[in-house]
């Protein structure tokens, strides 16, 4: 009995005293969680008022804004700010105010709140931060220290008193420095905008609340038909100045914390209030109670049956249960307690078995449930096409619920539209194109008896099988859905949320099937959850796999102006890693190409007509340097540059084949200009290939990539000498050199020249593979004689090689560069050239 009496009193002692630190400990870890969370909800509130603030700043910005605030045009003014509000949906008001006079510019608000109307058209709103003089203490420090400003402050309309976020921004005027002359002011009010709220309590879970006094501005509750029982009022807490928070666990009760909200002049306009249900807290302190007192008293019956039965040797089956548990808390929940006694612990070794199998149960169904959720997730957050990702979610939900038929709708333009669907027993394995199954979008307005619909606006899985008029959780269904008329077994339907629990779809399940001969089985439990977790594991790869398909199209924009070939020869991956002055070395070849006489052919066209023109050339024309290896670097008016790096052949064979290539899509393009009746084009090509520097220039505000050095500069001038010989394509000889199959093209030396601003001279030849295919023969045909004129030319022999000019010009009448050679030697026969004459032709002109 003593012993009885001394285990009782140490282990109430005990239970007692735990369940008063236990006490303690819940109480203040949960002040100490209200705090936290109020620093969360402040955070958030502040990064509320940094984005009107920025708003306001962007608003600012707006040149086309700026100008017509600077001349005072109030109702274009008026527009530009309606046109910019429907931008910002969230914003209830925007006013441009003149800074010298204060006089307002324009405005632009929501009918929401009709009493925002500005001055001089009906205002009746003052800021309660308005000084004495009714001027707004942001706009006195945004004319002060001319940047933006944002405060919480109490707007009266009338007998309604609108809380809200102001923010202002200056206008500046480029002067000798900068001038403010105007001011933009933004109000977000919120008194019927509930996403700051909103986001409070999806970040938390908790009831939020905002306050003027006593009159509740904004509210987000946990339960919406129960609103949170704050004792502590707003008016004490204004009084206090500060932070206020309390705890009331017990039945009923709840935990809330209060803080104050000032305006721009720091004074006490409002409160933010935070709380939760104490029930919670309740639950658990009772449970530990419930917990200890348990074993307590477990305590004191084995206290007592140990000392009873100490004499009659129980410790040996003591051990043996012992040595069991460990086995079973080591992980071998296989142990099976094989000692048989009909006294307690016989019984409590039955229980263990008993444990031992539920555990090992569990284990082996939560291992399931693990590998097939990682399973099914690696296969979602591996692929980024978004039809093949839903129609592995169709199929692993089916997979998992053996269901006969998955349909699959996404949410869009508030209607669910048709996606997939997979039925085995149909055999139909469709998606994306509704018409050929006959599913149409099925609008959410439409009658509530839908089952998709009423999970995707309740967000609520919907369970409807033979006789069962319940949701899996418990709560009675309507009976309009419980009556469905599907003609199915069963069927599950699980709506799909996103990140921040929005619906985006919704999967039907239907007719789970068991065993070899198909029989119908209901949804367990089990296989539900699994699909729901898999439901939230599908929202979120699709939302990574729609914003993969926007990052893409944005690199494919990117491309369009800053070609990938680029950021390779400057070493970076993505456009946004380039820096001014990033540069690279590169030998390469140089690609200009310009039309004949644009100038003239532009002028006889409107500007309109130019432009389309310009483009419908670019259109056929650029293709072919893609096609050959090659990147176009810019587009000078009407003029292109290339440049070639050898990823065909080499950097000079791939630059002479996209010339060519050029040449053949001109000739297909003017014989569509033929057919519509057009002029045709012509073009004139000049390659040289050299080393030239890769970089960016400009600054930070505007960057450009660009190309430099003398090869660049050659080849320009090649294509200009076109014009002066009167050819197509013009190559160096450094071209001529580097080119390895240089046999398969038809090449002439046009002349040895020194162009305006260069030491050295280059020899230019032409290629004339895609002329004229009668003027092509001429040629090739001449080539012999060509050559041996030239030699005679060189060699100062200025009769007979004016004899061989001449004769080529008799079978060449329209051949330019003949020309020249005839002239030349004409005039070297009358005016010899030094003795130091080394066959170079100096041109003046660039």
């Amino acid at each position: 009995m003593s012993f009885f009496l001394i285990t009782s009193v140490a282990a109430s002692s005990t239970t007692l005293y735990a369940i008063y630190f236990f006490s303690k400990e819940i109480k203040s870890d949960s002040l100490a969680q209200m705090r936290q969370s109020m620093q969360v909800a402040q955070l958030v509130y502040h990064t509320q008022m940094e984005r009107v603030a920025d708003i306001a700043h962007f608003i600012s910005s707006d040149e086309t804004l700026q100008s017509l605030s600077f001349f005072g045009i109030q109702q274009k003014i008026n527009s530009r700010l309606q046109q910019i509000q429907e931008g910002h949906p969230s914003i209830a008001q925007i006013l441009v105010i003149s800074g010298r006079n204060k006089r307002l510019l324009g405005s632009a608000e929501k009918n929401t709140y009709t009493c925002l109307a500005t001055e001089g058209t009906g205002e009746d709103t003052k800021d309660e931060a308005q000084d004495k003089n009714g001027e707004h203490p942001l706009f006195a420090s945004v004319m002060q220290q001319a940047r933006p400003h944002s405060a919480t402050e109490l707007i009266t309309c009338g007998e309604q008193s609108l809380l809200g976020i102001v923010a202002a921004a200056p206008f500046f005027r480029e002067t000798l420095g900068k001038e403010v002359f105007g001011v933009v002011l933004v109000r977000y009010i919120l008194n019927e905008n509930t996403a700051l709220v909103e986001k409070i309590n999806h970040l938390l879970g908790v009831n939020v609340l905002i306050s003027h006094q006593s009159q509740t501005i904004n509210q987000y509750l946990l339960a919406q038909s129960t609103p949170p029982q704050i004792s502590a009022s707003v008016k004490t807490v204004l009084q206090q100045r500060g932070f206020d928070e309390m705890a009331d666990i017990r039945p009923g009760g709840q935990l809330a914390a209060h803080q104050v909200l000032k305006n721009s002049l720091g004074k006490q306009i409002g409160v933010l209030s935070l709380s939760v249900p104490a029930d919670e807290f309740v639950q658990v302190s009772n449970q530990a109670m419930f917990r200890l007192i348990g074993i307590m008293l477990i305590c004191i019956v084995l206290a007592t049956l140990l000392g009873y039965f100490m004499a009659h040797n129980i410790l040996t089956p003591i051990e043996y249960l012992q040595r069991g548990v460990k086995r079973l808390t080591s992980g071998d929940l296989s142990h099976v307690f094989t000692w048989q006694r009909d006294d307690e612990l016989g019984i409590l070794a039955q229980a263990f078995n008993s444990m031992a199998k539920q555990l090992n149960g569990f284990v082996n169904v939560l291992k399931d449930t693990i590998d097939t959720l990682t399973r099914a997730g690696n296969a979602l957050s591996a692929e980024k096409d978004l039809n093949n990702l839903l129609e592995i979610f169709v199929k692993e939900a089916r997979s998992i619920t053996h269901a006969d038929t998955g349909i699959l709708y996404t949410l869009s333009a508030g209607a669910l539209q048709f996606r997939i669907m997979q039925s085995a027993s149909q055999e139909v394995f469709a998606r994306n194109t509704s018409a050929n199954l006959g599913y149409d979008g099925i609008p959410l307005s439409k009658a509530a008896h839908q089952l998709s619909i009423y999970a995707a606006k309740h967000q609520r899985r919907v369970y409807v099988a033979a006789g069962q008029k319940i949701a899996p959780d418990g709560t009675p269904m309507p009976e309009n859905l419980a009556a469905h008329e599907t003609g199915h077994e069963a069927m599950l339907v699980v709506p799909m949320l996103d990140r921040s629990h929005q619906t985006i779809g919704v999967l039907q399940l239907i007719n789970p099937e068991h065993g070899k001969h198909h029989e119908q089985e209901p949804f367990s439990e089990n296989q539900i959850e699994i699909v729901s977790a898999l439901a939230s594991q599908a929202a979120v790869a699709v939302e990574n796999a729609l914003s993969y398909e926007k990052i893409q199209t944005q690199n494919m924009a990117f491309q369009r102006f800053v070609p990938t070939e680029f950021l390779t020869f400057l070493g970076k991956t993505e456009i946004e890693d380039i820096q001014v002055g990033d540069a690279s070395v590169q030998h390469m070849s140089v690609l200009f190409s310009d039309i004949r006489a644009f100038t003239s052919l532009s002028e006889d066209l409107p500007p309109e007509q130019a432009f389309l023109f310009l483009n419908d050339y670019l259109k056929w024309i650029g293709p072919g340097i893609v096609q050959s290896g090659g990147f176009i670097d810019k587009y000078i008016g009407d003029a292109i540059m290339a440049l070639f790096c050898g990823e065909k052949i080499t950097s000079a064979d791939d630059a002479v084949a996209g010339a060519i290539n050029m040449l053949s899509r001109l000739q297909n393009f003017n014989q569509m200009r033929e057919k519509e009746g057009k002029f045709p084009v012509n073009i004139g090509i000049g390659i040289h290939t050299g080393a030239l520097t890769l970089g960016t220039i400009g600054f930070e505000g505007r960057l450009e990539s660009t190309v430099i050095g003398d090869t660049v500069n050659l080849a320009a001038r090649v294509e200009s000498l076109t014009k002066h010989y009167g050819i197509y394509f013009g190559i160096t000889s450094d071209t001529l050199q580097a080119l390895k199959h240089p046999d398969k093209l038809l090449i002439r030396e046009l002349d040895t020249v020194q162009v305006q601003g260069k030491e050295t001279a280059n020899t230019v030849y032409e290629v004339f593979n895609h002329d004229p295919e009668m003027l092509k023969n001429t040629k090739l045909k001449t080539l012999a004689a060509y050559n041996k004129a030239q030699k005679l030319y060189k060699s100062q022999q200025w009769v007979a090689a004016l004899s061989a000019f001449e004769q080529l010009a008799q079978q060449l009448p329209e051949d330019r560069v003949i020309q020249l050679y005839c002239e030349r030697c004409q005039h070297y026969q009358q005016h010899p050239p030094a003795p130091d004459w080394n066959g170079i032709t100096r041109l003046a002109a660039k």
